[in-house]
Order: structure tokens, then C-alpha cells, then sequence
């Protein structure tokens, strides 16, 4: 996003597009808007060549582009766009005002996605590695908790010569202690770390156009080809070649 460093209105622009709650805008929200969020004559686009701008006409609750509040911004296909941060501009319809312009630009996101494997697979590496650090760290703990007292059970029916008849209750302290050592020795730790883990996961595993949270394997959502909320390119399919 980069500000004009001109005034759009000192410039003679190829197209106008006003936008607001009065109906001579043209596009006019007084429909959607029930809550009066949109000023009456909110923002201006001005398309010029292939440069589009947006001047926000200082609105009650704000242009935002990509989710920052501006008052003037350049424009580019991939931009998202929100009028008082409720209404998403539709950018290829915008963008579409420019002749010879291939408005596939504002759907294609297949760099945007190609990123997401990253992220999903720095998810698996790092959730494998805690739980086996849990696990081997459970399984020394286990290990001594229940070795210890055993070691001394034996070492006592040694020296008081305690018979057979004896040995069940070795059988029952063997068991009791093991599974006092499986909620002794809970990894409270494990739990903190996996918790950030998905917390940071979510946070950045989404579609990286409209933000719909992805939840499935990065290959199952790369079968899919498109995003099913807002129908965004993360594929782009392949042209057969004759």
C-alpha cells in the first residue's frame, strides 16, 4: 500500500467511482448498511491509465486498506478493501474499469498459498517434537517413580527373608505406582507449549485473501484448488499444451 503523492482530485482521471450511503453514489450502500455505518459521501476511487487511487472524504468510521485506516492509498489487485472495516470492495469489478486489464490478477493468490506449506509444515515438525520430548521425559519419570520403591521391596524381602506368599503385594505396589506415574507425571509444560503452538498456527494458516481458517492438511486444501469461501485462485490450473 503506498500513498499518492498527489492530489487525486488536481489530476483528470479516465473513471470516478463515489461510494456512500446517498443514492447518487455510485455505489450505494444504503441497502447493506442498516447500522449507519457509512457516511453519506464516504470515499472516492479514481482510476487514472492503470493507477487506481482511494480517497477516503473524511468519513465518521474510516476507509481501510488491508486493514489499515487511510486517507489516501494506490491501489493493487490483491488490495482488501473495507468501507467503515464492515463492506469488502469487490476488486475485480474495480479494477475491471481498466481496458485490456486481466482482472484473473485480483483471484490469483498461488504465491500467497505456495507460502502456507511452510507454515503447516513448521505445525507438524514442531508438534511431533514436543510430543516426543513429552513422551521420553514421561517415560524416564515413569521409569524411576516406579523402580525406586520396587528396588527397595525387593531389597527388604531379601533381608527379612520374606517368602513367596509375599510377592502379590509386589505385583499390586508395581501397578499402583505405575499408574500414579501416568497423572504424577503429567507434562504441564506439553500442554502450554501445544496450546501457543496452535494458537500461532491458526493465527497465520488462513486464506490469504479473505482470512478463512484453513484446518485441514496444506495438501488436502491444495486438492481443492480454490478458497470455498471466497473462491480465490490458490492453484492455478494447468494449460494443456497441444
Amino acid at each position: 500500500m503506498t500513498a499518492p503523492t498527489t492530489d487525486p482530485q488536481e489530476d483528470i482521471f479516465t473513471k470516478k467511482i463515489r461510494i456512500g450511503r446517498a443514492s447518487e453514489n455510485d455505489c450505494c450502500l444504503q441497502k447493506q448498511d442498516e447500522k449507519h455505518l457509512v457516511s453519506r459521501h464516504h470515499a472516492t476511487i479514481y482510476i487514472k491509465g492503470n493507477e487506481v487511487q482511494i480517497e477516503d472524504l473524511h468519513s465518521a468510521n474510516g476507509t481501510y486498506v488491508n486493514g489499515i485506516r487511510i486517507e489516501q492509498a494506490i491501489l493493487h489487485p490483491k488490495d482488501t478493501v473495507r468501507i467503515a472495516n464492515k463492506y469488502a470492495l469487490n476488486m475485480k469489478n474495480i479494477f475491471g474499469c481498466i481496458p485490456n486489464f486481466n482482472t484473473d490478477e485480483c483471484d490469483d493468490y498461488s504465491n500467497e498459498f505456495e507460502a502456507l506449506k511452510q507454515v503447516w509444515d513448521h505445525y507438524e515438525t514442531h508438534k511431533a517434537d514436543i510430543i516426543k520430548k513429552s513422551q521420553n521425559k514421561l517415560q524416564w519419570g515413569k521409569t524411576g517413580l516406579v523402580s525406586l520403591p520396587v528396588f527397595g521391596f525387593i531389597l527388604l524381602a531379601r533381608i527379612f527373608k520374606w517368602n513367596e506368599w509375599y510377592f502379590p503385594f509386589y505385583i499390586g505396589l508395581n501397578t499402583l505406582l505405575t499408574s500414579a506415574a501416568f497423572f504424577l507425571l503429567k507434562d504441564k509444560k506439553k500442554d502450554v507449549l501445544m496450546k501457543q503452538l496452535e494458537i500461532e498456527f491458526r493465527k497465520n494458516y488462513k486464506c490469504p485473501r479473505c482470512g478463512y481458517q484453513l484446518r485441514e492438511s496444506w495438501d488436502l486444501h491444495h486438492d481443492q484448488q480454490n478458497c470455498p469461501s471466497c473462491k480465490a485462485i490458490w492453484i492455478k490450473p494447468v494449460e494443456p499444451e497441444f
